[in-house]
């Protein structure tokens, strides 16, 4: 009917409207805020936004994917990293920055006694050849070095200031190689979630988007406070969806499934954050999500009892990967005490996660 109704490209974006179970009125939202009501913050956060997107028209921020890509990826602190992402967003409190907020009128620097463009600051970071964490490391330091001076704290000479990074970077990279295995050891722990109290099964979820066909996938498996699983299953959705409304999807579907087999005390987790939250929130979600997120907490009125959990994406890899693993099978499919044997290794990590 929508394809005879519509042009293509029409019918295949109201197709992938995802629709709700139960009958919901029409509704202004303000797309500013998760649960899409009005708050005088998100309305100043978005007067201010708009405000700096004017300001910085004419130095648009470094938005070229490689840069991001190294940036993210080098091996430097945390702090360095951020440093540098602010760098490239135009947010750092540079004197051209905060002369264009008009908080200062003075673009001189303290300690060159010149007027400094953004630009000279940033075209180091995409020069080809050169050492990434070095020229990051040398940017925080610089940076902190004429803080200090601004502030008329102790700052070292500049002769000093080369040295004195190469030996941070060369401490960090030291400690980082001997403590790798222990940080990676150490970075898994605690993000597996908990084993279900007594009388409750665990119900993990998740939904993934393959864009190129046109396909969406949910995986959900159903496990005891030990770890065992109860069952699993994979299903092939005819459209993609967007990433919020899949997860949406998976986890009505995850409680549809675990009530079809008799389980009547859940714990619903997922490593959807947002999700999580606005099903734990007794506010009204005027979302375009609303709707179907009100639809799973209606269907929990199925159980004697259902409760929500976050869980990082590595405690939830058995879920991920039986979504994925839907794009390969026809349309739905079941595991009864079992899951696929490609998946074998990860529940077994999983468990020890539990435990």
């Amino acid at each position: 009917m929508v394809d005879g109704l519509f042009v293509e490209e029409d019918a295949k974006l109201i197709k992938k409207i995802p629709l709700s179970q139960h009958m919901s009125e029409d509704s202004l939202y303000w797309p500013y805020t998760t649960l899409g009501n009005y708050t005088c913050k998100s309305d100043y956060r978005f007067l201010k936004e708009e405000e700096e997107l004017q300001l910085n028209a004419q130095t648009p921020p470094i938005c070229h994917k490689r840069v991001w890509k190294e940036v993210w990826q080098m091996q430097a602190l945390p702090k360095i990293k951020y440093l540098l992402w602010r760098a490239c967003c135009n947010v750092l409190p540079t004197k051209q920055a905060l002369m264009q907020r008009k908080i200062l009128e003075d673009p001189i620097c303290e300690r060159c006694k010149r007027v400094v463009k953004d630009s000279e600051l940033l075209s180091w970071m995409i020069e080809k050849g050169k050492s990434l964490e070095l020229r990051a490391y040398m940017a925080c330091t610089i940076w902190n070095q004429r803080n200090k001076v601004r502030l008329n704290l102790q700052a070292s000479p500049l002769h000093q200031v080369a040295a004195q990074l190469a030996e941070m970077l060369a401490h960090f990279k030291a400690s980082t190689e001997a403590s790798g295995m222990q940080v990676r050891s150490n970075g898994s722990r605690g993000n597996g979630g908990q084993a279900p109290q007594a009388g409750f099964v665990k119900v993990n979820f998740d939904g993934t988007v393959f864009g190129e066909l046109n396909k969406s996938g949910v995986g959900v498996v159903i496990r005891d406070n030990n770890g065992v699983v109860l069952a699993s299953c994979s299903e092939k959705l005819t459209q993609a969806y967007k990433a919020e409304e899949i997860e949406t999807l998976a986890a009505q579907k995850a409680l549809m499934f675990t009530h079809e087999l008799g389980f009547q005390r859940a714990i619903l987790e997922g490593d959807a954050l947002g999700l999580i939250q606005a099903l734990k929130s007794q506010k009204q979600n005027l979302s375009p999500l609303g709707s179907l997120v009100e639809d799973v907490k209606v269907y929990s009125n199925h159980f004697q009892r259902v409760l929500y959990s976050y869980v990082k994406r590595n405690g939830n890899s058995v879920a991920h990967i039986l979504a994925k693993h839907a794009i390969s099978i026809p349309d739905f499919q079941v595991w009864i005490e079992d899951v696929p044997s490609h998946i074998v290794p990860f529940l077994y990590s999983n468990v020890t996660h539990l435990h």
